[in-house]
């Protein structure tokens, strides 16, 4: 495997540190902006992608572009999102092991911004599906199940149960095999929400708590706070507001600490409702 995607690997086994520690001049910025997107700090994670942005070509242009669009998908700017995918694909020219995985992880991140925007749901489908095809003939495992996962989110909002059960259980057959905490945790986390979805709240609030206990010993505030949003809601559903209010209250916390203004704004909105 090539060098930027050992580092990707090691973003992928919550070793974050080391992701930033080994990461050379060339692709420091666009790591540096990976593990502040999935620390919950969505502008210092756009800054360092705009930065190396600014000091890049080629492929690394490319990888630094779809860097960008993954906080910019956090920070819900969807349009500029796409626009910077578009240029990405344009510098994908190549066809090496690190130009299909780029093409593949921009494939996936747009399909992220149409799931997430929640208008055209046929195309985020068919964007997960591209890149899963692109990752299943280069088998990069650990990708494919995010694609997996994916897919499952997409049938979760389209109400498709059976399909979303499915393919979350295939995404968690590959996890539990390759035994990388945060995509065992994201799996959780993914069959929680189904379970809500089903109204099988007891189910749910187990597979939350096991979530949360897998990013705890990784470590990660930021899905820390968002799993506890995760239980809060749980609870709200099963009427247990005090509970609920005070799982609430630890992830509005976190998020704060974190200066996520995103997520705070998104956690009083669920407490409202």
């Amino acid at each position: 495997m090539q060098y930027p995607l050992d580092l990707l690997d090691l973003i992928h086994q919550g070793k974050y540190d080391e992701a930033v520690a080994y990461s050379n001049f060339q692709y420091d910025k666009i790591i540096r902006s990976r593990v502040a997107e999935l620390g919950g700090k969505f502008t210092d994670a756009l800054h360092w992608a705009n930065m190396a942005i600014e000091e890049s070509e080629g492929n690394t242009l490319a990888f630094a572009y779809i860097a960008s669009s993954y906080a910019l998908w956090r920070l819900n700017v969807f349009d500029k999102g796409i626009s910077n995918l578009k240029i990405a694909q344009d510098l994908l020219i190549d066809d090496s092991v690190y130009t299909r995985y780029l093409k593949a992880l921009s494939m996936n991140i747009e399909g992220l911004i149409h799931w997430k925007d929640g208008r055209q749901l046929d195309i985020a489908m068919d964007l997960f599906i591209q890149s899963l095809r692109i990752r299943e003939a280069n088998s990069f495992e650990i990708e494919i199940s995010y694609s997996l996962n994916n897919i499952g989110n997409t049938y979760l909002k389209l109400r498709e149960f059976d399909n979303c059960y499915d393919y979350y259980q295939r995404a968690m057959t590959m996890r539990n095999k390759i035994g990388y905490l945060p995509s065992i945790a994201a799996s959780y986390n993914s069959m929680g929400r189904y379970h809500d979805a089903m109204e099988e709240f007891d189910i749910a609030l187990e597979y939350h708590q096991r979530c949360l206990e897998h990013w705890e010993k990784v470590g990660n505030k930021q899905f820390i706070a968002k799993t506890h949003r995760f239980i809060a809601r749980t609870l709200k559903y099963m009427n247990k507001s005090d509970a609920s209010d005070k799982h609430y209250n630890i992830a509005l916390k976190i998020f704060s600490e974190l200066k996520n203004d995103t997520d705070m704004v998104a956690t009083i909105s669920a407490m409202n409702k």
